[in-house]
C-alpha cells in the first residue's frame, strides 16, 4: 500500500482528486472545503492535516503536517468552506494568509 493510499485510509470523511504538496499552492487562491487533523502514519506522535481543496477549479487533496497551518485551523478557523491562500515565511514555515479582493476574484471565478 502507498503512502496515499495509507493517509486516506485514517480519514473520517470522503475526500476527491489527485494529492497536492504543500509547495504547489504557495501563494494561489484556494478554497478548503472540509479537511480533518489525524495522526501521521508516518511520523509517530506528530499530526496530519488532511484538507479538501479548490485550486484552479479542481479538487485536490493536500496532506501536511505544517504545524503552523495545523494549528491555525484549530486555534481560529471557522467552519469550511473558506478561502484563502498559503504562503511561505522566510524562516520556511507555511502559513494561511488573507486573499485581497483580486485574489478571492480570481478563486470564485475559477481563473
Amino acid at each position: 500500500m502507498n503512502l496515499y493510499t495509507q493517509k486516506k485510509r485514517l480519514l473520517n470523511g470522503r475526500y476527491e482528486g489527485k494529492a497536492i504538496y504543500v509547495s504547489d499552492l504557495i501563494g494561489d487562491p484556494i478554497r478548503i472545503l472540509r479537511y480533518e487533523i489525524v495522526e501521521s502514519p508516518r511520523n509517530k506522535g506528530k499530526e496530519l492535516l488532511a484538507a479538501q481543496v479548490e485550486h484552479k477549479g479542481e479538487l485536490r487533496l493536500l496532506f501536511t503536517e505544517a504545524f503552523v497551518l495545523i494549528k491555525t485551523l484549530r486555534d481560529v478557523a471557522g467552519v469550511p468552506p473558506f478561502e484563502t491562500k498559503i504562503v511561505k515565511k522566510r524562516d520556511g514555515c507555511y502559513e494561511f494568509s488573507k486573499l485581497n479582493n483580486v485574489e478571492l476574484n480570481k478563486l470564485l471565478n475559477h481563473d
